[in-house]
């Protein structure tokens, strides 16, 4: 390995046995300041901050790979030197705004403690942005230490972060919710086809690619469409739609399969079945069963937008059943919240088509995870309204908390205000009480 390649790569036992061995040291940019940082004493580094003959530009002076003293001195994770320079009035936010894969790319807690430290420690947008390096870089130590200092990753996870299969199964482990991965992402997918026990294809992430599509051009242009229930429940097997939904394809990806193009008939035909969705929840049951909650596809400028009102029940061995429901009894549902408690799952909640919603109410069903059938449940008190994409969570009293999402607060003007408040849903009286 040249020395170089070692310094970029944060390999810093190889950079100094290359710079024993007669390394030309001018290659990586460095002046005395980087020198002492690596291999001076803290008194020594001490003595050349507070020389005269030093000013703060010289102090945040960047190497041949854009790194500054303190980035050098933290990514070998020497605190004492990094105390030193911060001490000395040196720059910080930089570790921020372009330097936080650098940061937990040693995959060491302490640096993270330290940078923490050198700001609020609760900042939020640190924190996403340091917790995002960290998944994406697969730095396992610097994400646990973020669970362990009581991280809200459900609350602060976004959905542009990126990182692996084994980071998302990891994730998981410790509890994050499925809904909170970003939709239509490969590591994602494969965190799916574990637990739900389906192929992956080892070249296109979950499920498997052609070889898993076990349909015919009659299936296809027989059960293509969505379509309501006419029983609560009604099982909706259709061969077309358990393929697509071992298959992981989307409607378009489909559609050009047999010449259904966007642009050769792009509003005709009507949309496509998948359940490739956004807002769709995913719960899992103590029984080792998955249940996925309707969910939307694309938005309504696309073709195939669709925002369905079905059941998706997984064996977590590789099969699933599927369950309609007449429109009536549950209507397409979107961004909703699932709460399983004992023998059945609350559905709260839901953006909607627009002619669905209405302000001031807030839907409210309940699956039987037995019989499958949905009930509209009743409610009273001072509930949220129409709220979606907000969170659920079941507490100690036999209450379901709301907090988050978006509220309708104009039907009309389909405005949607944040929702600042907590929001408590009795399930023995059916009663809401808001606080704050």
């Amino acid at each position: 390995m040249d020395l170089m390649r070692a310094y970029r790569e944060c390999n810093f036992d190889e950079v100094k046995h290359q710079l024993s061995l007669g390394a030309d040291e001018s290659l990586l940019g460095w002046t005395r300041l980087f020198h002492v940082v690596v291999f001076g004493t803290g008194e020594h580094l001490v003595d050349l901050v507070t020389s005269p003959e030093y000013s703060l530009a010289d102090l945040e002076k960047k190497d041949k790979c854009d790194r500054d003293p303190l980035l050098l001195a933290l990514l070998l994770g020497d605190m004492s030197k990094a105390s030193i320079l911060t001490a000395a009035g040196v720059t910080t936010h930089h570790l921020f705004s372009t330097q936080s894969e650098y940061l937990v790319s040693q995959d060491n807690p302490e640096i993270l403690s330290f940078v923490l430290d050198l700001y609020d420690y609760d900042n939020d947008s640190i924190q996403k942005q340091l917790m995002a390096s960290a998944i994406s870089t697969d730095s396992y130590r610097c994400v646990q230490f973020f669970l362990e200092n009581g991280f809200d990753f459900d609350a602060k996870f976004c959905d542009d972060i990126q990182g692996s299969a084994d980071m998302f199964v990891f994730l998981y482990s410790q509890g994050l919710k499925v809904e909170k991965f970003p939709t239509w992402n490969n590591a994602r997918d494969a965190l799916i086809a574990k637990l739900l026990g389906y192929e992956l294809d080892p070249f296109f992430g979950y499920y498997g690619f052609e070889d898993t599509i076990r349909f015919s051009a009659y299936d296809y242009f027989k059960d293509r469409k969505p379509v309501y229930g006419t029983r609560n429940p009604e099982r909706a097997n259709k061969p077309f739609w358990l393929s697509m939904i071992k298959s992981g394809k989307d409607a378009n990806t489909v559609d050009s399969m047999f010449e259904l193009r966007e642009e050769v008939c792009p509003w005709h035909h009507g949309p496509t079945w998948c359940n490739r969705r956004f807002g769709q929840s995913f719960t899992a049951l103590p029984d080792g069963r998955f249940i996925e909650i309707a969910g939307e596809h694309e938005d309504h400028y696309d073709p195939n937008f669709c925002i369905y009102n079905d059941v998706i029940v997984h064996d977590g061995k590789g099969q699933c059943d599927i369950y309609i429901y007449p429109r009536d009894v549950f209507p397409p549902t979107d961004f909703h919240t699932a709460t399983f408690v004992q023998s059945c799952i609350y559905i709260i909640g839901s953006l909607g088509y627009p002619e669905d919603r209405t302000t001031g109410h807030t839907p409210v069903y309940a699956l039987d995870i037995k019989s499958k059938k949905i009930s509209k449940i009743k409610t009273q008190g001072e509930m949220p309204g129409w709220i979606s994409q907000h969170e659920a969570e079941l507490n100690h009293k036999h209450q379901i908390v709301i907090t988050g999402g978006n509220i309708l607060v104009d039907k009309e003007k389909r405005d949607l205000h944040k929702n600042e408040s907590t929001y408590l849903l009795c399930l023995k009286s059916m009663k809401w009480t808001k606080q704050g």
